[in-house]
């Protein structure tokens, strides 16, 4: 008698299939964090050698964070980078299982329909009333909190996606068999 051969999943699209805006997305991201950490170390320098201090510097670092995090939620999805727990998952039935799948997703989307609806009120507010950063900069706010109906789009793509194919009954929170064999090649440090 043979054993089946273990049934591989589709993984899902990554983003860098997208080419061009995966690298944009990333890059932006990636400049935001590199600056702010930049930016961190000169004001942490300036306190310590010159005794002064910017307070547009801490404005603009807090920006760029945001700007960073939301800008890659969608990617994070589509790289497997989420956090994933399956001790008990692997224990239901793949009906269950599949249930479970469909419910993150209904749940992953209501949350970015949520937060990209309420980030649109906010960022019309902020328009409407000219709201400036508190620093010397008086950067416009609305600008700033940007990120956020940004990061709601990206994060809505992932679990419509992640939600077809959830439907079709494959694990869409699965790493791919390139990050399993790459884990299992890992070796301890001790």
């Amino acid at each position: 008698m043979t054993t089946p051969a273990p049934r591989h999943r589709e993984p899902l699209p990554d983003i860098a299939v997208l080419g061009v805006f995966n690298r944009v997305i990333l890059g932006i991201a990636g400049t935001a964090l590199l600056v702010s950490m930049v930016l961190m170390v000169y004001e942490g320098a300036q306190r310590k050698i010159a005794d002064t201090s910017f307070d547009w510097l801490e404005e603009v670092v807090r920006f760029l964070l945001l700007w960073a995090f939301f800008a890659t939620l969608g990617i994070a999805g589509f790289r497997h980078c989420h956090i994933r727990t399956e001790m008990l998952l692997a224990r239901f039935s793949p009906a269950v299982q599949r249930m479970t799948w469909i419910f993150s997703c209904l749940l992953g989307v209501t949350f970015a329909l949520i937060l990209g609806g309420s980030s649109v009120a906010q960022l019309q507010r902020y328009y409407v009333t000219r709201m400036v950063s508190d620093s010397t900069l008086e950067l416009p706010m609305w600008i700033v909190f940007m990120a956020l109906p940004v990061g709601a789009v990206l994060m809505l793509f992932y679990y419509l996606v992640a939600l077809r194919y959830a439907w079709r009954g494959q694990d869409p929170f699965a790493p791919s068999s390139s990050d399993l064999a790459a884990e299992a090649e890992a070796q301890p440090l001790l």
